[in-house]
């Protein structure tokens, strides 16, 4: 069962990082190898929550390989967490999870939990030979998101 698990502490508040990652239709503009997502079933709880179901399509040219995949997703603004899950194709299971929390001296500690596996036997060798170095460049993209947005909000209050 492959798994990923990382946690960063970023200089940013706890809700904007939330917002960035909770923000799916997005995903395309910042997120390596996302091409398009689409978004349905979308429904906003009492608390807040929202849950949604989400296509991502995504695509490696250097292995010349697409993809598509639908998870569930769940959007908690009062726990500060985004996750998602599937059993559709090409996975035989997705569960990741994003976790935002406020640090008492600042900034925010971002925790992020993947464990997934595919239904290929051949995708999932070639996903664990790269999945980490993929997730790096997603989580560094979501960090650089993070502080072209946190240098307009500063701009705009100048």
């Amino acid at each position: 069962m492959p798994q990923f698990r990382t946690g960063r502490m970023l200089p940013y508040d706890a809700v904007e990082l939330y917002a960035i990652a909770a923000d799916v239709q997005f995903y395309p503009a910042f997120v390596p190898l996302c091409r398009s997502v689409r978004i349905w079933n979308a429904s906003t709880g009492e608390d807040g929550t929202t849950v949604f179901t989400a296509r991502l399509d995504i695509a490696y040219p250097k292995l010349a390989l697409s993809e598509s995949f639908e998870s569930e997703v769940t959007c908690d603004p009062n726990r500060l967490s985004v996750k998602s899950y599937s059993l559709k194709p090409p996975f035989r299971y997705l569960d990741s999870s994003w976790q935002f929390a406020p640090h008492r001296g600042g900034g925010t500690k971002v925790n992020i939990a993947i464990d997934y596996e595919l239904r290929s036997r051949m995708l999932q060798l070639l996903m664990n030979a790269s999945f980490d170095l993929v997730m790096n460049r997603v989580i560094a993209a979501f960090e650089g998101r993070a502080a072209e947005l946190h240098r307009k909000a500063a701009g705009s209050r100048q």
